[in-house]
């Protein structure tokens, strides 16, 4: 059985194996996406992410405040105004 300072190296080596890893297929895919939007011609407003992102977040949000509000009324007793 490995001691402990073993595996925490050996978790030290994986953490780094892991970065690399990522970086070189962040780049691969980066270059694929580059590709992709020459290809097709996607416009900057057809691709923008951010604007997804904040749209579900505010679905989200939604419907988290509805849920509790559910549940402090079914706590509560019922239905109040």
């Amino acid at each position: 059985m490995s001691t402990f300072q073993e595996l925490l190296a050996q978790r030290a080596a994986l953490e780094t194996e892991i970065q690399t890893a990522k970086a070189e297929e962040r780049s691969t895919k980066l270059k694929e996406i580059k590709r992709l939007v020459d290809e097709f011609a996607f416009s900057t407003r057809e691709i923008d992410l951010r604007r997804d992102i904040v749209t579900n977040q505010a679905v989200s949000r939604l419907s988290i405040l509805s849920e509790s509000s559910q549940a402090r009324r079914t706590v509560a007793g019922g239905w109040y105004r």
